[in-house]
C-alpha cells in the first residue's frame, strides 16, 4: 500500500521571518531570500549558491548572523529550511518503550518545529498563517524544549508506525495517519525539531 504526503497550503512567503536560529547546522540544510529567488544549499560544510554560479559561498557564522538579524529585526526576506532525513532517521533511536529518556540538551530550553508539508518542511507557524494569518501571530515561533519532549513522547505513545531519533541537536519523528491521504491511504506525517539559540545567545 503506498502512502501520501501530507500536503498543507503552502504559506504566503513574506509574513514571518525564520523562527529561530539553530543551534547547528547540517549539511542538506537550505538558506534562501524569498524576494530574490536565491538559494543556498549546505554541502560539505560550506554554504553554496544553488544552482552554482561562481559567486563564492557562505560559511556557517555568516548565515548565523543573518539569521540572527533576520529573527531580532522581524526581517521577512530570510528563510530557513532544515535538511530533511533519509529513509531511515538519523542519530539515536527513541521507541515508544523508551520515549524520549536520555536526549541531551546541552542547556538549550528552545526549540523550533517543522512540519513536512508536500516536498518542504515549514515552520508550524507558517502552516498555521496558510489556514488562518490572525491565528498565526499568536501562535509561538518556538516551543519550550519540556513542550517538545512531550509533544514527541506523544505522538510515540500514540501511534504504532512512530519512529524518532535525536541527532546533533534536532529530533526527528516520523509517523503514519491512517486514512487520513488522497483515496483513504495513509499519510506520512514528518515533524523536526531544532535546537534553537536566540538572536541573544547566538
Amino acid at each position: 500500500m503506498s502512502a501520501a504526503v501530507l500536503s498543507l497550503p503552502a504559506p504566503a512567503p513574506t509574513l514571518f521571518p525564520p523562527p529561530a536560529v539553530p543551534s547547528r547546522f547540517r549539511d542538506g540544510d537550505r538558506y534562501e531570500w524569498p524576494t530574490t529567488g536565491n538559494v543556498w544549499l549546505r554541502r560539505g560544510g560550506q554554504w553554496r549558491p544553488s544552482p552554482e554560479d561562481g559567486s563564492g559561498w557562505f560559511t556557517d557564522q555568516e548565515v548565523r548572523h543573518a539569521l540572527i538579524r533576520a529573527v531580532a529585526d522581524w526581517d521577512v526576506g530570510h528563510r530557513f529550511e532544515p535538511g530533511q532525513p533519509g529513509p531511515l532517521l538519523p542519530g539515536r533511536r527513541m521507541t515508544p518503550q523508551t520515549g524520549v529518556r536520555g536526549v541531551e540538551l546541552y542547556g538549550v530550553s528552545s526549540a523550533a518545529q517543522y512540519v513536512l508539508s508536500g516536498d518542504r518542511l515549514v515552520p508550524v507557524r507558517d502552516m498555521v498563517a496558510a489556514y488562518d494569518e490572525d491565528a498565526a501571530y499568536d501562535f509561538p515561533a518556538t516551543v519550550s524544549t519540556a513542550t517538545m519532549l512531550d509533544v514527541v513522547g506523544t505522538i510515540l505513545a500514540e501511534h504504532d508506525r512512530a519512529h524518532a531519533s535525536y541527532d546533533s541537536g534536532r529530533l526527528y519523528v516520523r509517523y503514519q495517519r491512517e486514512g487520513d491521504g488522497p483515496q483513504g491511504y495513509p499519510v506520512i506525517c514528518l515533524h523536526v525539531f531544532l535546537l534553537s539559540a536566540s538572536p541573544a545567545e547566538a
